[in-house]
């Protein structure tokens, strides 16, 4: 297929969305539903929409922010594969999974190397949601997310950033298009989205009473943490092991939960103490996390340090986060940037777990 010229028209800002070129090859079906899927977009979200009806799933739509992000212009992007971004660093195995989750037409969450023109010496790190989009239960599109976590995985201290593709069965519960403009935390929480609104759906539960179950059926139970965070809950978790290796802690990232949900469970010792970590939903607020902690053993005034010394090494993974606890918002991250006691903790680490992968 021929690029098509790129749909930029002086009437069009760079706040706003560009109409579907009337080259694009579609079937009357297929350009309904695109159209309606980019109404709901927002025009700051960085999103990219390929055709897997034509050969090598070629991309059709591509707003602004994907433009600036990834370093083509629509009409350079226009017909060929996403994997234009890709480069000699990229995750190979990363990749085979992803080819896996679209040829069984799921949804998956993908933390990926990638370059912005194709170019090696503009490498960018990719955190990538992709979402099939669906007419009447048929696939039509997939709608793919991208946010740059290039500073995020600056922070990182002791751990080496791992690249990874999950396809987890919290990701395959349908949801319906947004009636009105989809929120950028929406667009990063990868599921099959129906736009057909009388097409009968089922649709996502919350994370809600796995992460109950898992914090020992009551939410009311008095602990640590921050709610209401943006950052997504695999990149959390990474951070909340390099906060745990940085300060010498043994700890052990508990597998299984999060191939079903959004739930990632570190157990920790340090000093004597013993804690659970746990990264999940935040159930009071739809697109955001949340990071809870419990005391399971050992000296509570030890407890409290190490839990001052995590906020501070946490940083500003949590700005804009509420205290647990019933802080203001904004009062974690602000006694985080002034820091915290350390106590002069001590304990010689464990090997590390293995890297944050999931099939």
């Amino acid at each position: 297929m021929q690029p098509a010229k790129r749909p930029r028209e002086e009437s069009v800002r760079d706040d706003e969305l560009y109409s579907l070129p009337i080259d694009v090859p579609l079937c009357p079906t297929q350009r309904e539903t695109l159209n309606r899927v980019i109404s709901s977009l927002d025009p700051k979200s960085s999103v990219v929409i390929t055709n897997p009806q034509l050969p090598d799933n070629p991309i059709v739509y591509v707003t602004m922010p994907w433009e600036r992000m990834c370093g083509f212009s629509y009409a350079e992007a226009m017909g060929r594969n996403p994997r234009l971004t890709q480069g000699e660093q990229s995750d190979k195995s990363a990749m085979r999974q992803i080819a896996g989750a679209l040829t069984q037409q799921r949804a998956c969450k993908v933390m990926m190397l990638n370059y912005r023109s194709g170019r090696d010496d503009r490498p960018f790190w990719n955190m990538l949601s992709i979402s099939p989009v669906l007419h009447r239960g048929k696939l039509e599109f997939y709608i793919a997310n991208l946010q740059d976590y290039t500073y995020h995985i600056s922070k990182l201290v002791s751990r080496s950033p791992s690249q990874f593709c999950r396809s987890a069965e919290i990701h395959q519960c349908t949801r319906r298009l947004p009636s009105r403009k989809a929120s950028l935390r929406l667009l990063a929480q990868p599921t099959p989205i129906e736009t057909d609104d009388e097409f009968d759906v089922h649709l996502s539960p919350t994370a809600a009473a796995a992460a109950a179950a898992l914090e020992g059926g009551s939410l009311s139970m008095k602990r640590l943490g921050w709610s209401q965070l943006s950052l997504d809950p695999e990149h959390l978790t990474e951070r909340v092991l390099d906060c745990l290796e940085t300060m010498g802690a043994r700890y052990e990232l508990v597998g299984g939960t999060a191939d079903v949900d959004d739930v990632f469970v570190v157990n920790a010792e340090l000093d004597g103490v013993a804690a659970r970590v746990i990264v999940t939903r935040d159930p009071a607020n739809e697109g955001s996390y949340r990071i809870s902690c419990s005391r399971l053993g050992g000296d509570t005034f030890a407890y409290h340090e190490i839990f001052r010394e995590m906020r501070r090494l946490l940083g500003d993974a949590l700005d804009g986060a509420v205290s647990l606890m019933g802080a203001r918002p904004g009062a974690v991250s602000d006694i985080a940037k002034r820091g915290g006691a350390s106590g002069g903790l001590r304990l010689a680490p464990l090997p590390p777990p293995p890297p944050l992968v999931s099939g």
